[in-house]
């Protein structure tokens, strides 16, 4: 899949040298800001929190209890103990970059491109995995590493087993990054105009084009969606076509409840997303701050609509599907078809019929019959529209 240049959007006004989601439920989220202070996103305001107790931070990752470990500038590393106060864990090098797997497993790079896994309740670091040459790692759920060769970008994963490496070839990269329900693995190409996604076996065929930005530091979220630190803005980024194409997929799902909240007018930025998954309770977000390219908008929009996602605060009710039950009444998808012929949004339609938008959803996904004198108002107000979709 070759993704355009708006398949990128950048997140908010935090500017930032890395990233790090943890592996815990809630898939805490924490940037390393420029000042080299810990930032943790808070939910759902889409705000910051600054982490005291620590600077100079450079590298940053998430371990599965949602708590940071850092790599100072210094060469140290350090652990969050909760959210006010760190832990020093001693180790006799320089550290470059740490990575932490969703079972716990800590593993550094120092300065010398080895690599050191924090032993198992001890306080001290294990060098046995006879690579010489890392500068950046990921350590996938199981605790096994991959890395990036510093001095020609390829790209080396740990023998399960072992102590020796194998090259997984067909990309050169800048930093990497595992995480997601199926563990896929991200780079950064060593240009760093482009991503790239090793799963099922293979990396993609197609890079995943930034668009002219310049990713300098990648991680990956609880849904498998990669974020990037922009190298020259130190903006973060997010792949918000994978969320829309996840959007689109849960959309199909009559059990799974969607709700999705537009603020101001149509042509200013989306600012919040809401999904319910089954649990109205956990909500996921998304902020996109700049303006959304109209045609990606309207596509988002139309297709959000069909699936009876409503501009309300209330989370999408479940019901068992009903069908039409007088002979002859417009079906669903007659509705449909006859607005998109009119080229109507669900809004617009609701509007002219007299009803909710939450109403008119419910009639066009078969989950409430249409009320005869309401069919009438519908048949009057999409009148020639109907015709042309050949419906008597």
């Amino acid at each position: 899949m070759n993704v355009v240049q708006h398949a990128f959007q950048s997140y908010g006004d935090m500017h930032g040298q890395d990233l790090a989601f943890g592996t815990d439920a809630a898939g805490t989220f924490r940037v390393v800001d420029t000042r080299g202070y810990v930032e943790t996103a808070t939910w759902p305001t889409w705000g910051w929190r600054e982490i005291d107790g620590q600077t100079g931070v450079k590298r940053i990752a998430g371990g599965p209890d949602g708590l940071a470990w850092v790599a100072l500038e210094n060469g140290t590393v350090h652990r969050m103990v909760n959210e006010y106060s760190w832990e020093q864990m001693h180790n006799a090098f320089v550290t470059k970059d740490i990575g932490i797997g969703a079972d716990g497993t800590v593993k550094i790079v120092d300065s010398d491109g080895r690599i050191h896994t924090k032993v198992d309740g001890g306080s001290g670091w294990e060098e046995n995995h006879k690579f010489f040459a890392a500068s950046r790692l990921a350590i996938t759920s199981d605790g096994m590493a991959w890395t990036v060769d510093k001095f020609n970008g390829k790209v080396y994963k740990q023998v399960i087993g072992g102590s020796g490496w194998e090259e997984v070839g067909g990309v050169l990269a800048r930093d990497i990054a595992i995480g997601g329900p199926s563990g896929d693995v991200w780079i950064i190409a060593q240009d760093g105009l482009s991503l790239n996604v090793y799963r099922d076996g293979s990396w993609e065929s197609e890079d995943y084009y930034l668009g002219g930005v310049e990713a300098g530091s990648i991680a990956v979220d609880r849904e498998g969606h990669p974020w990037f630190v922009g190298s020259a803005d130190g903006l973060l980024y997010h792949a918000f076509r994978e969320y829309l194409e996840d959007l689109e997929a849960l959309a199909d799902n009559d059990t799974i409840g969607l709700q999705i909240e537009i603020q101001g007018h149509p042509r200013d930025p989306l600012q919040v997303l809401q999904s319910y998954r089954g649990n109205p309770q956990e909500v996921y977000r998304l902020t996109v701050k700049k303006y959304l390219p109209a045609d990606l908008e309207k596509r988002l929009r139309e297709r959000l609509e069909e699936a009876g996602i409503y501009t309300t605060d209330e989370p999408a009710e479940a019901s068992s599907v009903v069908t039409p039950t007088r002979p002859g009444g417009l079906t669903p998808a007659d509705i449909r078809q006859a607005r998109k012929t009119a080229d109507w949004t669900q809004a617009e339609l609701a509007a002219k019929v007299g009803v909710s938008q939450k109403e008119l959803s419910l009639w066009e996904r078969a989950k409430k019959p249409i009320p005869a004198q309401r069919e009438k108002k519908l048949r009057g107000v999409l009148g020639d529209y109907l015709a042309g979709a050949d419906i008597p």
